[in-house]
């Protein structure tokens, strides 16, 4: 495996990544409203961040992580590979450019948030999301527990 910066090839890879894990993880939100989200994920968040992508021997994008800032907007791995270091490999990658991050994850969404956890993260906030009506918890990443 190996990390790369984002190039515009992979565009429809990561939009793939993207759709396949955010239905999975947030299954408590309607698959109607991440179809109806692709667009702009896509047209409008993917050229804003920062992003950086774990691709196989085969040049296939397992994963990816976008960044605004120290923000992570997005670290989705295909469902099929999750389990594997790849989400670690991505979050370690940016500490050593950036430092601490924080990040955006739904109350409900308890493998991400267990995930986040164990790299360091603590809940500092939460507030409702008004498009999805869920519970948003942010947290912030100390670099003493990692």
């Amino acid at each position: 495996m190996k990390i790369k910066k984002f190039e515009q090839k992979y565009t429809k890879d990561i939009i793939d990544v993207w759709y396949r894990s955010t239905t999975k993880g947030q299954s408590f939100i309607s698959e109607e409203f991440w179809q109806k989200h692709k667009a702009t994920v896509q047209d409008v968040y993917l050229p804003q961040a920062e992003t950086w992508l774990i691709v196989n021997e085969e040049d296939q994008c397992l994963g990816f992580i976008s960044l605004l800032g120290n923000f992570i907007g997005g670290l989705f791995v295909s469902p099929e590979f999750q389990g594997r270091g790849i989400g670690m490999n991505l979050i370690s990658h940016v500490n050593q450019l950036k430092g601490e991050l924080s990040v955006d994850v739904y109350r409900k969404n308890m493998k991400a948030r267990e995930f986040y956890k164990k790299c360091g993260f603590n809940d500092i906030k939460e507030e409702i999301q008004e498009e999805t009506g869920e519970v948003l918890i942010t947290m912030m990443q100390s670099m003493k527990n990692v």
